[in-house]
């Protein structure tokens, strides 16, 4: 797309909501697909997080193929493209063409492409699918003032020189004629979605092109669809809203016309149109209620992934609108509140291109918390299943999960405890439900169990006693003891005896250590003096009594 025409189709696409599941199809739909389109299309900055200006067809609702080997589910971007739907339901790889371009106009591009989408699926195999998602760039224009404009014929001079509404279907009808050329073809062509809404996100954060500053910044610099966001008046609003009301009325006359066309017949304009060639307009791209979110940070005005793939759900299946899919009224005045005016929150915007199910077991949508259902109308319902139904919300820290309104809720969560005095209550990890174990700080006092040591700190989630109790000899006749771990007491035991000692009295020449007494040689001699029974109680284990003998 062009500067004009990407910021216009991202702004107008780029709001859209996040992916909601796709319906699994059990039959081949389409061997073949090429979409005719925009940058939308190409999936112009839909990577959001890395900012990697350009095109990213593998993101594109239409043709993004970054699934591998898994068919029926969307890949690592998320959207669950049309191209990946046809591939599940067909149970392998479809012929993919892309033939949208970056800044591509309904009035100057829409009928090359159609004529290169009739030359590259004429050749591919049927069944073959067309969506067609174009004109929010003519909707835009570098002219800034709304009257007495100098402009082409095809343009209106008192409508920023957009092109009129004449020339929009003059050149809607050059590519459907040849379109209906190919044979087993189904054609799918989406309204235009709200660019009008745009202003309503003017104080979104950029995230990208180094301005890290408010959307409206971005918008000033570049001249993003100035006919709109130069000052983002309730005129301007106004006249943009009206615009687009008039493509789309255009774009689902046109298309209801061809319906109508039979195998063989010609169109208004000369085209024959081709046996087994079905055609059918979605209008959910208009009402659906856009959000800052939708919108990429990278250049504020294309679809993020997740915008992608909303586009890609509600144009396959149709625009359910609900309290979590917000959809405007048919006829919201743009300017009544600070989003579309008048909120629709029941109605099904068909559009839909293929049918959602034709039984119960299509609709599955493998939540237990909803009971899914197949209307008469082909299209999957899922309402609340009751209350109290078993679930898993997908966090193994919750251990008692049960359906609430249709929700899965978690309860009895896993509690994690400090599992001894050198760690502290860790986290549960929703993955496992297993509690992580974390370290106290070091120093942190504890006890070791161990009476001996009389300084016990944490070191490394162990508790590690320092300080220990030192024993040593209490007196000469006994040696250091161990250390009790249960009472921090020190033992006493005795040297043997005979073991040389000194009691003290010069007058003794031999002294020596004995159990309960001291016997002492000296040149002295005295007389032995034996330890009565009466003096035992005061001898405890290990001591001694010292007695002189004296020789006469």
């Amino acid at each position: 797309m062009g500067r004009r025409t990407r910021r216009t189709l991202a702004a107008a696409l780029g709001l859209l909501l996040a992916a909601a599941t796709a319906t699994v199809h059990a039959a081949v739909l389409a061997n073949s697909i090429s979409v005719s389109g925009d940058s939308i299309s190409r999936g112009f900055n839909a990577n959001t997080s890395s900012c990697n200006y350009g095109d990213n067809v593998s993101r594109s609702w239409a043709t993004g193929d970054d699934h591998g080997s898994s068919f029926c589910s969307a890949g690592p971007t998320g959207t669950y493209s049309h191209a990946e739907r046809l591939e599940c339901a067909a149970g392998g790889n479809i012929t993919n063409f892309n033939d949208a371009r970056s800044g591509a106009t309904m009035l100057g591009d829409f009928a090359t492409q159609a004529t290169n989408i009739k030359l590259n699926l004429s050749s591919s195999l049927a069944p073959r699918y067309v969506p067609v998602f174009m004109g929010h760039n003519d909707a835009c224009s570098h002219t800034t003032t709304r009257t007495g404009n100098t402009c082409s014929g095809d343009s209106d001079p008192n409508n920023y020189c957009r092109a009129t509404n004449a020339a929009f279907e003059r050149e809607f009808r050059r590519g459907l004629d040849q379109l209906i050329q190919i044979p087993s073809v189904r054609i799918a062509v989406l309204a235009l979605a709200r660019v009008s809404e745009l202003c309503n996100f003017t104080s979104k954060s950029s995230c990208g092109l180094g301005f890290g500053a408010a959307c409206s910044s971005v918008w000033g610099t570049f001249n993003i669809c100035e006919s709109l966001t130069t000052d983002c008046s309730s005129q301007r609003r106004i006249d943009m809203y009206n615009t687009l009301v008039g493509y789309n009325e255009v774009l689902q006359r046109v298309t209801e016309e061809y319906v109508a066309i039979p195998a063989g017949g010609v169109s208004a304009t000369g085209a024959v149109k081709a046996p087994d060639v079905e055609l059918k307009f979605g209008i959910g791209s208009f009402n659906y209620e856009f959000s800052s979110a939708d919108i990429s940070c990278c250049d504020c005005f294309h679809p993020a992934d997740g915008a992608q793939a909303k586009i890609a759900e509600f144009s396959w299946n149709g625009l359910q609108c609900s309290a979590t899919t917000p959809c405007c009224a048919p006829s919201a005045d743009p300017l009544t509140n600070a989003t579309c005016g008048a909120t629709d929150t029941t109605t099904f915007y068909p559009g839909g291109f293929w049918p959602s199910c034709t039984s119960n077991a299509d609709c599955d949508d493998h939540d237990p918390c909803t009971t899914d259902t197949c209307d008469a109308t082909g299209v999957c319902q899922h309402t609340a299943a009751p209350d109290g139904t078993g679930c898993n919300d997908g966090n193994a820290c919750t251990q008692a999960d049960n359906c609430v309104a249709g929700s899965c809720v978690g309860a009895n969560p896993v509690v994690c405890t400090a599992q001894d005095q050198c760690h502290v209550a860790g986290t549960c990890d929703q993955a496992t439900g297993t509690c992580s174990n974390p370290n106290a700080p070091n120093g942190q006092p504890c006890n070791d169990g161990n009476a001996c040591t009389q300084t016990d700190t944490c070191q490394a989630g162990t508790c590690t006693g320092m300080n220990g109790v030192i024993c040593v000899a209490q007196d000469q006749c006994h040696v250091a003891g161990t250390c009790n771990p249960l009472v921090g007491i020190c033992s006493n035991p005795a040297k043997p005896d005979g073991s040389a000692c000194n009691d003290g009295n010069a007058c003794t020449q031999t002294d020596t250590c004995q159990e309960l007494r001291r016997l002492s040689d000296a040149r002295s001699v005295s007389r032995p003096r034996d330890v009565q029974p009466r003096d035992r109680h005061l001898l405890q284990p290990g001591q001694v009594r010292r007695e002189r003998v004296q020789r006469r």
